[in-house]
């Protein structure tokens, strides 16, 4: 049946063929020639496309099944040890508090007096 099917079509695209050719002008003719080698040439970037295309679904469907198999066992959280290495010493609170700084701000861009350099 499928070859009888084949036939059939491969019989009708020749006589249409024929009828087209015959009954077109030269210009006609061109453009139709024109528009079958385009089809053609880009047939060759559309199977890569559909080819690349199928290959990232695959593996988008392999990820998935992956996951939905991961999903069925329990996932344990991971487990982080603060170790807090050796204990502080309990005098260092003890000692006296460090005697605060004068300040000294500097402004950028200021241009700097001598003798206003140690009044700071």
């Amino acid at each position: 049946m499928k070859r009888v099917v084949a036939t059939v079509a491969a019989a009708f695209g020749v006589t249409i063929a024929l009828i087209v050719g015959f009954r077109v002008d030269e210009s006609g003719l061109a453009v139709l020639v024109g528009v079958v080698c385009g089809i053609v040439a880009a047939l060759p970037g559309t199977a890569l496309s559909l080819y690349l295309w199928w290959r990232e679904r695959a593996e988008r469907v392999r990820d998935a099944q992956r996951v939905a198999g991961e999903a069925r066992y329990p996932v344990y959280p991971p487990v982080v040890i603060l170790n807090a290495g050796r204990r502080a010493d309990p005098w260092v609170s003890h000692l006296p508090q460090a005697v605060p700084q004068p300040r000294e701000f500097v402004i950028v861009g200021e241009e700097e007096h001598p003798e206003a350099a140690g009044t700071r």
